[in-house]
């Protein structure tokens, strides 16, 4: 585990390298589906009452809304909105809250999971309501989460990404010098797995909302080759 600062706050410091990766965006991928660029929108574990994801193509924000008890120990309840990658990536968003927190607890991020079920194989960049920022996961199937935290308190800039078996989780607010925090994983997630933004309300009967923009899923060239070969085939 590592944790740095790195230079000043911005986020989208690879789409100036355009002409070395492939990006998955909003505008450019997104208007076929009521989900964006994304593939899937699906409760996990135990949630009631049910989450949901939508996507606003007008402004390109996302709405996701989900409950669940929390994303810890042996068992997860969160909603996800998600899409399969391969390969490395790098994953980007911002986000708010909407309305007042039943529990503060409350948390948005962005996860990389071997399977929709509650006690899969998990690694997780996430921001709580009450500003703890943390990279959890669960290296075996039914086994307990553990947690890295951050020094960074409350950002709305949340940055995923994976490199090989290392994974970044790198925070900060607008304006701010980005937080980074890093994990390497000893090869419990597969290299395909289900990637996505997600969100947990932290009381098993109550939901919470959130506004998701300025998403970004950008994939190394070497990988959206790969990606594009196997997709023919």
């Amino acid at each position: 585990m590592f944790m740095k600062k790195c230079g000043s706050f911005f986020p989208f410091l690879p789409l100036c390298l355009s002409f070395f990766f492939f990006m998955e965006t909003n505008s450019c991928f997104s208007q076929a589906t009521p989900l964006g660029i994304f593939e899937g929108s699906t409760d996990v574990g135990s949630c009631r009452p049910p989450g949901s994801a939508a996507y606003d193509p007008a402004t390109q924000e996302y709405t996701i809304a989900g409950s669940g008890a929390d994303i810890w120990d042996k068992k997860d309840a969160f909603h996800f909105l998600w899409k399969k990658l391969k390969g490395d990536f790098i994953l980007q968003l911002e986000f708010d809250f909407v309305g007042k927190a039943k529990n503060e607890g409350r948390k948005v991020g962005w996860m990389v999971r071997n399977d929709l079920t509650d006690d899969s194989e998990q690694i997780n960049g996430m921001v709580h309501g009450h500003g703890l920022t943390a990279l959890q996961y669960r290296s075996k199937k039914g086994g307990t989460t553990a947690s890295l935290s951050s020094s960074d308190r409350a950002p709305n800039f949340v940055q995923l990404e994976r490199r090989g078996n290392l994974y970044i989780l790198s925070t900060a607010k607008k304006g701010e010098d980005l937080v980074s925090l890093e994990f390497k994983d000893p090869g419990f997630i597969r290299d395909e797995a289900f990637v996505g933004i997600y969100i947990c309300s932290h009381e098993d009967d109550a939901k919470e909302t959130a506004i998701i923009r300025n998403v970004r899923i950008t994939i190394p060239a070497a990988d959206a080759s790969r990606t594009a070969h196997s997709s023919a085939r």
